[in-house]
């Protein structure tokens, strides 16, 4: 993980976290609700960031995106990966990624995440790495990595 560093979230990172999601989701937040409000971005994140889930990615030192993982007995859940659009494509989310497809072949737990269903970028991406479509709702495409 040379170069990638995880840190826990903390409220000073909330400007930040805003600005993450205008760049990279603020879009398909429009499509699947309608609107987008950076007020309430701002107070929702205010109130359920989690240092102990939230995790700032830094990339040589610089803030670059937002990671959270969550685990059961049976399953890792990537919950969300978001990483500022200038440092996509340098392999950041593919290096996070085979992390926890290692510690998904290591311990047996089912890898597992979910987009919004308009944001074909994010839906292609989990199907060009391995993963395969378990289930569509209204709003949501949850997938499952093939081991």
């Amino acid at each position: 993980m040379d170069n990638i560093a995880l840190h826990p979230a903390k409220l000073k990172d909330v400007g930040f976290i805003v600005n993450l999601v205008i760049a990279t989701y603020k879009e398909q937040l429009i499509k699947t609700y309608g609107h987008f409000d950076i007020a309430k971005q701002t107070e929702w994140w205010e109130e359920n960031l989690n240092p102990n889930f939230h995790q700032i990615i830094e990339f040589k030192g610089q803030k670059v995106g937002l990671y959270g993982v969550s685990r059961t007995d049976a399953e890792i859940n990537l919950e969300l990966m978001f990483l500022m659009p200038e440092f996509q494509g340098k392999s950041i989310a593919s290096i996070l990624l085979a992390q926890l497809i290692n510690e998904s072949r290591e311990t047996g737990k089912q890898l597992i995440t979910r987009c919004l269903k308009c944001h074909d970028s994010a839906k292609n991406y989990w199907l060009k790495k391995g993963f395969v479509i378990q289930k569509i709702d209204e709003k949501r495409i949850y997938f499952e990595f093939s081991i």
